[in-house]
């Protein structure tokens, strides 16, 4: 694993303030790094840089980039920028009710072990809506993060199989 950027301070260090701007939208922030959520799609996504972070993945890399710009449309995303650059990314679909499926956690390789993706999903499970709902995630290797949060295996998970995706 890379080192953390030197201009990235530790999440110990900073606390998260919040702002609500238009549109619906939420604002974290810490040090340089910002995180936004929003229901529609909307500038700051950036679908190009999504597509790519996603595209490296083991869960992501079949996705073309139309199916990428459909999961965007129908979810709440979060968008992780340094400055103006976005360097991450995560997404939930939910009925604000009584479900939520967490999906798509990301950060650019060279940001990754400063505890950003950790962040992606604290702002993610205090959404308001999502928070208080069974959420549920796949993951073949991020077990101990989601752990943090709850998350724990359940052999009664079913899902199936589709190609393209």
């Amino acid at each position: 694993m890379q080192s953390a950027p030197t201009d990235i301070p530790s999440r110990a260090s900073l606390p998260v303030r919040l702002s609500a701007p238009s549109q619906g939208a939420k604002v974290m922030l810490w040090g340089q790094c910002s995180l936004t959520s929003q229901l529609t799609v909307v500038p700051p996504v950036q679908l190009d840089v999504v597509h790519r972070l996603l595209a490296a993945t083991y869960w992501g890399s079949r996705r073309p980039r139309e199916i990428v710009d459909s999961m965007v449309a129908g979810s709440i995303c979060f968008s992780l920028y340094c400055g103006s650059r976005q360097i991450g990314f995560g997404r939930a679909v939910t009925d604000s009710a009584t479900f939520t499926w967490v999906a798509d956690i990301v950060v650019e390789p060279e940001f990754r072990g400063a505890g950003l993706g950790q962040w992606i999903m604290e702002c993610l499970v205090a959404h308001p809506a999502i928070k208080g709902t069974q959420m549920v995630l796949q993951t073949r290797d991020a077990q101990g993060l989601y752990e943090k949060f709850g998350f724990s295996g359940n052999s009664a998970l079913m899902n199936t199989n589709v190609t393209g995706l």
